[in-house]
């Protein structure tokens, strides 16, 4: 599963196991880098693909909202829709 959480004192995105709810890794820093300048975790949500190889979320990006499609194995940026 991925989930927010800013027990580093930024919005991240992390990837946890469904079994033991355990935390692997951070797959997105938020707020330290420009393409993901802050997740819009209040208004929106994230998705996974149906193979469960990629996730789908949306975050300020160059002062705008874009969509973003991750791979999880590797972290990834796949797509980047810039939303109007």
């Amino acid at each position: 599963m991925v989930y927010f959480s800013d027990r580093s004192l930024y919005n991240d995105l992390y990837l946890a196991s469904a079994l033991t709810g355990r935390t692997q890794r951070r797959l997105v820093k938020s707020e330290r880098q420009s393409d993901f300048e802050s997740l819009r975790f209040y208004r929106s949500a994230m998705d996974w693909s149906p193979d469960g190889q990629r996730i789908v979320f949306v975050a300020l990006s160059d002062g705008r909202d874009a969509l973003f499609i991750q791979r999880v194995r590797d972290g990834k940026v796949l797509r980047r829709f810039r939303l109007r």
